[in-house]
């Protein structure tokens, strides 16, 4: 099963090209503005740390949960739409 993904971005645009974390510096990209990581426990790390303090402050980044494809399946895996002369007067499919 793939592992979910988290982008972290910027939530406006400022001056800073980076967060630290755990004594750690994490870049946002030169042209992305943000970074994505896998670990769900980081990026409520830093969603707490820097995103969005009440109604009235902004944060610094906003941090999302990026929706990944399954799993690949086998490669030539292919659909075949109904088939005209298959279905019923009634417009249902008879097998």
């Amino acid at each position: 099963m793939a592992k979910k993904k988290y982008l972290v971005m910027k939530a406006r645009d400022n001056d800073k090209k980076s967060i630290a974390l755990d004594g750690k510096t994490l870049d946002f990209g030169k042209k992305t503005r943000g970074f994505t990581i896998t670990d769900e426990a980081r990026a409520k790390e830093i969603e707490a740390m820097y995103g969005k303090k009440g109604d009235a402050i902004p944060g610094e980044v906003v941090v999302a949960p990026l929706n990944i494809a399954p799993d690949r399946l086998h490669p030539r895996l292919f659909s075949v739409p109904d088939l005209p002369w298959k279905k019923d007067p009634n417009g249902e499919n008879s097998k």
